[in-house]
């Protein structure tokens, strides 16, 4: 019997991250910990379930079409996946790998988040401009809260009273703020925002992802300043912090790069930065997934040109430990192998 804590939620992708909201380890795990990686097959139908005890592949799970985002849950329980194709959510129970329920939400859900406070899961529903929420205890929507631009993606202040809503074309970017405890759009701040977007652990500052720049805002989503990011037609498609909190990994469409949180700065080299390299070589190469086990034990990685595929690296030497072909994969979720119960 499998069990699972969250590891590492890694946003999935251009819709997420994560997808999509990145979060540390709900429970401490130890240097030995392994891990299961769920991994989305963004244009396909299923879920790949990779053991990094055995270095293969156990699983595959059939959801619904373009599964782009996905999260688990703290309770050590469920993947939830976000099918784009499908206008559905689906819940996998770990244990069994197999799927317990399929919940209806609206036109092309991109972005999950979880809310520890009310155990519910917010999916954005792109095209709808709406954000569907869901009792992961009953599995069914309890509420649909409509935004006033589109519904690109969603990430949740540590503290949960607030969910970010970030949409809206380049030239009219916004960020809604949900208050989780009435479910309502409480504050619309226009002008900034972007896809993806995440929420530093401390509850400080927003990152969130836009043409040529990382935007940098407060908790309040009120812009601070920008750093620059990339070249010419570049843009982030995924974010996920290190376990030290300090270091945001961004993985965009000619690579990665590595941003200091603290002065807001890109460095040449991090914890991790070696292997990101000897995970995309040469680059550049489009990132579409990343995730760090919560021990900084693995690297998994998303992507390529050439021979897309998912990696498991050792984040320490950057040694590639495994490599499994996949095309347009855009979500991984990681629980660890242990079992809780």
């Amino acid at each position: 019997m499998r069990g699972a804590i969250l590891g590492l939620i890694a946003v999935l992708g251009g819709s997420l991250v994560a997808s999509a909201e990145t979060a540390s380890a709900a429970l401490s795990t130890g240097a030995s910990a392994e891990y299961l990686a769920y991994v989305g097959t963004g244009d396909g139908d299923s879920v790949t379930v990779i053991d990094t005890r055995v270095k293969k592949i156990i699983a595959t799970i059939k959801v619904g079409a373009k599964p782009r985002n996905l999260v688990a849950t703290p309770d050590q329980r469920r993947v939830y996946t976000a099918n784009a194709g499908a206008r559905s959510v689906s819940a996998i129970d770990v244990r069994t790998n197999r799927v317990i329920a399929t919940i209806p939400v609206g036109n092309t859900p991109g972005c999950l988040a979880y809310n520890r406070r009310g155990h519910h899961l917010y999916v954005t529903n792109t095209r709808d401009a709406s954000v569907s929420v869901i009792s992961t205890r009953t599995n069914q929507v309890i509420a649909t809260i409509a935004v006033p631009h589109t519904a690109s993606c969603v990430a949740m202040h540590p503290h949960g009273i607030t969910a970010y809503v970030s949409g809206g074309p380049r030239t009219a970017e916004a960020v809604s703020l949900i208050d989780t405890r009435t479910d309502k759009v409480r504050a619309t701040v226009t002008g900034v925002g972007g896809d993806p977007i995440v929420v530093h652990p401390n509850g400080r500052k927003l990152y969130a992802g836009d043409y040529l720049k990382i935007n940098v805002l407060d908790a309040d989503a009120h812009f601070l300043h920008s750093v620059r990011y990339g070249t010419t037609g570049e843009h982030a498609n995924t974010f996920t912090f290190a376990p030290d909190h300090r270091h945001l990994y961004i993985g965009g469409l000619r690579g990665y790069r590595v941003l200091d949180t603290v002065t807001d700065t890109f460095i040449d080299s991090a914890a991790g930065g070696d292997a990101m390299t000897t995970a995309f070589s040469p680059p550049p190469n489009p990132v579409t997934c990343l995730a760090i086990s919560s021990n900084n034990k693995y690297l998994f990685t998303c992507g390529g040109r050439v021979r897309p595929a998912i990696k498991i690296i050792d984040f320490k030497t950057g040694t590639v430990l495994a490599s499994f072909p996949m095309d347009e994969a855009w979500g991984v979720a990681l629980v660890t192998a242990a079992d809780p119960f």
